[in-house]
């Protein structure tokens, strides 16, 4: 496995974005894009970023039995709780190198899926895909539900496009769906290129 768009499960540590105590307005000068985190969200610290971003990498590379090759550099990841957080990270992507990037789309899809499925027993696992419209750009949409054996229900809803040869990647993972909400609302209300 070369080289796929593994964003959706990667969590690095290093930071792009700098933030303000009060209303966390982050701003990406390489996408030209702005980003207001929601209230009550903090910004994780670089070590536990590189423990998730490793159990994800272990995890697909259990599930696939071969070496993952990581270019992925992250831009953020907040949290609220356990079990609610949204990170985001790019990664060169180059058409004319790569391939098609829907086709790589749809290949994280199955990789995500499979690493769950393949990860843990007994888990009930819904998805979907579309495109959906962020201040006026497309952006292809993966939608995960699983649910767990003792009730638990946990959503992965992973964004990505291409801004020429460079992908950005959105991950927003939730259990509480208020949490999902504020997140998902957040994001819907990014701006480009200011």
């Amino acid at each position: 496995m070369k080289h796929i768009l593994f964003s959706t499960l990667l969590f690095i540590s290093n930071y792009c974005f700098s933030q303000d105590t009060s209303d966390t307005v982050l701003y990406n000068k390489e996408f030209k894009w702005t980003l207001i985190i929601p209230e009550h969200f903090v910004q994780m610290k670089s070590d536990s970023v590189k423990a998730m971003h490793d159990r994800g990498m272990k995890a697909i590379e259990k599930s696939y039995k071969e070496k993952v090759e990581d270019n992925t550099t992250g831009i953020f990841m907040f949290k609220n709780n356990r079990f609610n957080y949204f990170e985001s990270c790019s990664q060169p992507f180059d058409t004319s190198v790569d391939g098609d990037y829907t086709a790589s789309i749809r290949l994280v899809a199955s990789v995500v899926y499979n690493t769950f499925k393949s990860q843990i027993e007994n888990i009930e696992i819904n998805s979907s895909s579309a495109i959906e419209k962020i201040c006026g750009l497309e952006f292809h949409r993966i939608n995960l539900t699983m649910h767990y054996p003792k009730g638990l229900v946990f959503y992965a809803v992973m964004y990505s496009r291409l801004f020429g040869k460079k992908e950005l990647a959105l991950n927003i993972y939730y259990t509480d769906e208020i949490k999902g909400f504020q997140m998902l609302r957040a994001w819907r209300q990014s701006k480009f290129g200011n």
